[in-house]
């Protein structure tokens, strides 16, 4: 016969979880979606800025774009939210 508190343990063990690592997977969730956006958008403000001689910004901008396709031919980086292999 199981105890009344093994549910209270269970759920317990999910709340604390999920109160540690739901933080880290929103930060890492932002990453992977702003840098697979940034890779096809940061270039539009690259020309505006090298267009407008501003090339501080424009040498930011082309570096943090060059980071987000670095990141994206990372294999690890791109296998990050595949589905599992089914065990089926």
């Amino acid at each position: 016969m199981k105890s009344f508190t093994e549910p209270a343990l269970i759920t317990w063990a999910l709340i604390w979880r999920a109160t540690l690592l739901a933080p880290f997977l929103l930060i890492c969730s932002f990453v992977y979606i702003g840098s697979w956006i940034a890779r096809f958008f940061l270039p539009i403000p690259i020309l505006i800025s090298v267009l407008a001689n501003d090339w501080l910004f424009s040498v930011v901008y082309g570096v943090a774009w060059i980071l987000c396709l670095a990141l994206w031919k990372w294999r690890r980086f791109q296998s990050l939210w595949e589905d599992p292999p089914s065990l089926l």
